[in-house]
């Protein structure tokens, strides 16, 4: 006699991965029981209207897929394109800000390393010796590492490029320029995105969360205050039954440690507990701008004496961010070990002293909400490819016992939400 699978799904965590696969559930006639351990969902992804504009506590937009448009159009939700003001990029170099922190000597290394040298990296090689040896020191110190740090939050010594990077380094004996050609026709040949860069929505990305609940609302199921859940429990309460896993990594990590059967696939690949990067958000409010150009924002090389990761221009990027066009909003982003001693007070004195570095304002702020995330983020090293190879082993096993267990999150298909999403609606 075959075993059938149920037509539920249970998805442990409601945040923004946790409603797409919820919804990819109900495209293939499936009932979805999500259980979140709090009373809200979304996990990091939250917007709040205050008296002077929103504030985004993390993600401010993503980049477009066709599943992505797909399920948009499902939900009934229209996204806003990137204003053009936003397309300038900008880098904090010899303590002024310039468009490009490099001289024509680094940029004609990098493009050596790009088009000829074979961007493979070696086995002990972390993401800065790797980008060193491609691409020059210049080159990464004061561009990539800014590009880095302000997506991935963390140094690149304490990467490992084939876990930041898996579509372009998994093929081998080619230039970075070549992968990176292939990858970009093939998406051009599969799919054309109704908007090139970075898409919002007119009330912010709640506006996802809320539509995406609203329709997981009317096909599905959501229990708020599921805090106490271990796989044991659920294997028992819901039998051949696929089990979605969309929990941040340390709360992953917990549920795993806690179920004897999970836990020996945690002792066989020798999986201890992936370092992880605290991450803060202050959105400032202001008369003056911070800089005279408009763009999308700043970013700063490690080591400089602005100790932020990076801003962000938001009445720049998209519209209506403020309630008045004479009001200007600036996210700045703070991220390590550091931030997590750090109090709010504290964040946003450090906010004021960098502000000073580039701008010299008499302007006080209107209005500064700040938002910390401990243990936020997993730093992409060489202990998260363990655990992926891990969950792996464990996708594959509890498939063929037809009791698939899956796994969704930025620890699986890196940090875009595009990316995040593309991977829990598979």
């Amino acid at each position: 006699m075959t075993t059938r699978i149920s037509n539920k799904v249970i998805i442990i965590g409601g945040g923004i991965s946790g409603l797409a696969a919820a919804y990819g559930a109900i495209q293939d006639g499936k009932k979805p029981i999500i259980c979140e351990a709090s009373y809200r969902l979304g996990g990091m992804i939250q917007t709040i209207q205050t008296d002077f504009g929103l504030v985004e506590r993390a993600a401010n937009g993503l980049l477009l897929s066709k599943p992505l448009e797909r399920m948009f159009s499902k939900i009934g939700l229209s996204p806003i394109p990137h204003l053009k003001d936003s397309k300038k990029r900008f880098f904090w170099y010899k303590d002024k800000v310039s468009q490009l922190p490099l001289s024509f000597l680094d940029i004609g290394r990098f493009l050596f390393g790009a088009i000829f040298l074979n961007c493979q990296p070696t086995e002990r090689e972390d993401m800065k010796d790797w980008s060193s040896r491609i691409f020059g020191s210049n080159f990464t110190n004061q561009f990539l590492e800014p590009a880095i740090g302000g997506v991935y939050a963390s140094p690149l010594n304490l990467m490992d490029p084939n876990c930041a990077f898996p579509e372009i380094l998994k093929s081998s004996n080619r230039s970075l320029l070549n992968r990176l050609f292939r990858i970009r026709w093939n998406r051009k040949i599969n799919y054309k995105p109704q908007y090139v860069g970075s898409v919002s929505f007119e009330g912010g990305m709640q506006s996802l969360i809320d539509h995406l609940a609203l329709y997981i609302h009317k096909h599905g199921e959501i229990r708020f205050g599921q805090s106490k859940l271990n796989l044991t429990n659920l294997r028992k309460e819901f039998p051949q039954t696929e089990i979605i896993i969309s929990l941040p990594i340390q709360s992953l990590y917990h549920i795993l440690q806690s179920d004897p059967w999970s836990k020996v696939f945690l002792d066989e690949y020798k999986v201890t507990k992936v370092p992880t990067t605290s991450i803060a958000t202050v959105t400032r409010f202001s008369k003056d701008r911070l800089l005279k150009k408009k763009g999308f924002g700043i970013l700063f090389p490690r080591n400089s004496n602005i100790l932020a990761n990076g801003v962000l221009f938001n009445d720049h990027i998209f519209p209506n961010r403020t309630i008045d066009p004479s009001i200007h909003s600036e996210t700045w982003i703070y991220s390590g070990d550091a931030i997590r001693e750090f109090t709010t007070h504290q964040i946003n004195d450090l906010v004021e002293k960098d502000r000073k570095c580039i701008h010299n304002s008499n302007f006080p702020a209107l209005g500064s909400f700040c938002q910390k995330w401990e243990n936020a983020l997993p730093v992409y090293g060489k202990e998260l490819i363990k655990l992926n190879s891990c969950l792996n082993n464990i996708e594959l096993e509890t498939k063929r016992a037809k009791r698939p267990i899956r796994f969704i999150g930025n620890y699986r298909s890196g940090i875009g939400l595009r990316s995040i999403i593309d991977l829990a609606l598979k």
